[in-house]
């Protein structure tokens, strides 16, 4: 029998970033309704799975931007800032959480 692979992701957030995090996983509704029983190791864990698959999309949007097969953190960051951008200038609103 093969052992599940397993990544331990630890991560402190302080702050604006705490704040941030704790917004979006009430607006998500992570850990309420049907889900209210769920430990906070799995509505961390929850909420770190769909970053990952946003973040997958985000890489894969930066890569035909780009034409990068690999971007950076850093071309990715750009990327999502010129996108926020144009979207404020398209939009004539902003968003921020």
């Amino acid at each position: 029998m093969q052992a599940e692979d397993k990544r331990r992701i630890s991560a402190e957030l302080t702050g604006d970033d705490a704040v941030r995090a704790e917004v979006m996983a009430t607006m998500l509704r992570i850990g309420s309704g049907p889900d209210k029983s769920m430990t906070k190791l799995e509505r961390d864990t929850a909420f770190v799975q769909l970053a990952m698959s946003a973040l997958e999309r985000v890489i894969d949007e930066t890569r035909v931007a780009t034409g990068s097969g690999y971007p950076s953190a850093s071309q990715v960051q750009d990327f999502l800032d010129r996108k926020a951008r144009s979207k404020e200038v398209g939009s004539g609103e902003t968003y921020s959480i």
